[in-house]
């Protein structure tokens, strides 16, 4: 029984290190996918402001021509970004997944080891008071009847 309690305590330490692991790659991710969504936010602002700030002013041809192209190019860099966001809310998800994962088998573990420590010591509690009732059924020294 102990033989059992102490292999699945070596799993379920296993278990919480991959758990904390998924958990530090799932926090890496959310970062990732905060800073890549406030950049195409600014970066998004930043395009609302220049069409407005520069579209009335671009009075003669070249000018518009120029404006036309730099917010084509600003279009594209930022549907380039809000693919970057996709794919990293995508790597979020799946390692959101791998901790949730995680954590069920950790918890699992944890329900199993809890029960072979109960057991364990239901089982020792149990030879104990067998002990002490096989003392106490014995007779004493000086009490024998002769």
């Amino acid at each position: 029984m102990r033989d059992r309690w102490k292999r699945y305590t070596g799993l379920k330490n296993l278990a919480d290190n991959r758990e904390a692991q998924a958990a530090k790659a799932l926090a890496t991710s959310m970062q990732q996918l905060q800073a890549k969504q406030a950049e195409l936010d600014r970066l998004r602002s930043y395009a609302a402001e220049y069409q407005l700030g520069y579209q009335d002013k671009a009075t003669d041809r070249a000018r518009l021509s120029n404006l036309h192209t730099f917010t084509s190019q600003l279009s594209g860099v930022v549907k380039r970004l809000e693919d970057e966001v996709e794919s990293a809310r995508q790597a979020m998800r799946a390692d959101m997944e791998q901790w949730r994962g995680g954590y069920r088998h950790s918890k699992a573990l944890e329900q199993l080891v809890e029960k072979y420590r109960r057991e364990l010591v239901n089982l020792e509690e149990s030879q104990e008071q067998k002990e002490l009732d096989e003392r106490n059924a014995r007779p004493k020294d000086g009490n024998a009847v002769s």
